[in-house]
């Protein structure tokens, strides 16, 4: 729904390195990790 939008979207693993530098400049988060504390 997002890309139907337009909107820019970055796909991040739950391995993904320096995640924290994504998040921070992120304007929406959407999380389903179903890892508890991930985010």
């Amino acid at each position: 729904l997002l890309l139907q939008k337009n909107a820019s979207v970055t796909i991040l693993h739950s391995r993904s390195k320096d995640m924290a530098s994504y998040l921070k400049d992120a304007d929406v988060i959407v999380s389903a990790v179903g890892k508890p504390g991930l985010v």
